[in-house]
Protein backbone atom coordinates (compact mmCIF):
# COMPACT_ATOMS: atom_id res chain seq x y z
CA UNK A 1 0.00 0.00 0.00
CA UNK A 2 1.47 3.37 -1.00
CA UNK A 3 -0.07 6.36 0.74
CA UNK A 4 1.21 9.79 -0.04
CA UNK A 5 -0.46 12.40 2.13
CA UNK A 6 -3.00 12.89 4.88
CA UNK A 7 -4.25 16.35 5.85
CA UNK A 8 -6.46 17.57 8.68
CA UNK A 9 -7.86 21.09 8.28
CA UNK A 10 -9.29 22.98 11.24
CA UNK A 11 -10.36 26.55 12.00
CA UNK A 12 -8.37 28.19 14.78
CA UNK A 13 -11.49 28.30 16.95
CA UNK A 14 -12.10 24.54 16.73
CA UNK A 15 -12.38 22.52 19.92
CA UNK A 16 -8.83 22.05 21.20
CA UNK A 17 -9.43 18.52 22.46
CA UNK A 18 -10.60 17.51 18.98
CA UNK A 19 -7.44 19.09 17.57
CA UNK A 20 -5.40 16.96 19.98
CA UNK A 21 -7.26 13.85 18.80
CA UNK A 22 -6.50 14.83 15.20
CA UNK A 23 -2.79 15.16 15.97
CA UNK A 24 -2.79 11.66 17.44
CA UNK A 25 -4.60 10.30 14.39
CA UNK A 26 -2.15 11.98 12.03
CA UNK A 27 0.75 10.41 13.93
CA UNK A 28 -0.97 7.02 13.70
CA UNK A 29 -1.43 7.34 9.95
CA UNK A 30 2.25 8.22 9.57
CA UNK A 31 3.64 5.62 11.93
CA UNK A 32 1.21 2.93 13.04
CA UNK A 33 -1.12 2.14 10.16
CA UNK A 34 -1.04 -1.41 8.79
CA UNK A 35 -2.82 -2.93 5.82
CA UNK A 36 -5.05 -6.01 6.18
CA UNK A 37 -1.97 -8.24 5.87
CA UNK A 38 -0.04 -6.46 8.61
CA UNK A 39 2.28 -4.67 6.21
CA UNK A 40 3.17 -1.02 6.80
CA UNK A 41 0.54 1.23 5.27
CA UNK A 42 2.01 4.44 6.52
CA UNK A 43 1.56 7.78 4.82
CA UNK A 44 4.57 9.63 3.47
CA UNK A 45 3.48 12.97 4.99
CA UNK A 46 0.91 14.35 7.43
CA UNK A 47 -0.19 17.98 7.62
CA UNK A 48 -2.19 19.76 10.28
CA UNK A 49 -3.57 22.87 8.57
CA UNK A 50 -5.05 25.60 10.76
CA UNK A 51 -6.83 28.58 9.25
CA UNK A 52 -8.00 31.86 10.73
CA UNK A 53 -5.05 32.35 13.06
CA UNK A 54 -2.19 34.84 12.90
CA UNK A 55 1.43 33.79 13.13
CA UNK A 56 1.62 35.78 16.38
CA UNK A 57 -1.17 33.61 17.85
CA UNK A 58 0.48 30.33 16.87
CA UNK A 59 2.83 30.00 19.90
CA UNK A 60 -0.11 30.19 22.33
CA UNK A 61 -2.15 27.64 20.38
CA UNK A 62 0.89 25.37 19.97
CA UNK A 63 1.64 25.50 23.69
CA UNK A 64 -2.02 24.79 24.52
CA UNK A 65 -2.13 21.76 22.21
CA UNK A 66 1.20 20.39 23.41
CA UNK A 67 0.10 20.91 27.01
CA UNK A 68 -3.09 18.94 26.37
CA UNK A 69 -1.01 16.18 24.80
CA UNK A 70 1.06 16.16 27.98
CA UNK A 71 3.95 14.21 26.45
CA UNK A 72 1.68 11.57 24.92
CA UNK A 73 3.57 9.02 22.86
CA UNK A 74 0.57 9.00 20.51
CA UNK A 75 1.76 12.28 18.99
CA UNK A 76 5.13 12.74 17.31
CA UNK A 77 5.85 16.29 16.27
CA UNK A 78 8.55 14.98 13.91
CA UNK A 79 5.88 13.18 11.86
CA UNK A 80 3.22 15.91 11.62
CA UNK A 81 3.90 19.21 9.87
CA UNK A 82 1.80 22.22 10.78
CA UNK A 83 0.70 24.97 8.42
CA UNK A 84 -0.96 28.26 9.36
CA UNK A 85 -3.27 30.03 6.94
CA UNK A 86 -4.08 33.47 8.28
CA UNK A 87 -6.72 34.54 5.75
CA UNK A 88 -7.83 34.17 2.13
CA UNK A 89 -5.44 35.67 -0.37
CA UNK A 90 -2.44 35.26 1.93
CA UNK A 91 0.04 32.45 1.42
CA UNK A 92 -0.04 29.70 4.04
CA UNK A 93 3.04 29.40 6.24
CA UNK A 94 4.70 26.29 7.68
CA UNK A 95 5.35 26.63 11.41
CA UNK A 96 7.34 24.61 13.89
CA UNK A 97 6.25 22.64 16.93
CA UNK A 98 9.43 23.70 18.72
CA UNK A 99 9.52 26.76 20.94
CA UNK A 100 12.12 29.11 19.46
CA UNK A 101 12.80 30.59 22.93
CA UNK A 102 14.17 27.27 24.26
Amino acid sequence: MVNLLIVEVKPANADKNRMVDDLKKLTYFRNGLKDKYGNPGNYYAAYFWIYGISLAEWPDLRDDLLGRLNGSNKFDQNLVSCIIHTKPGVRATPVTWADAAH
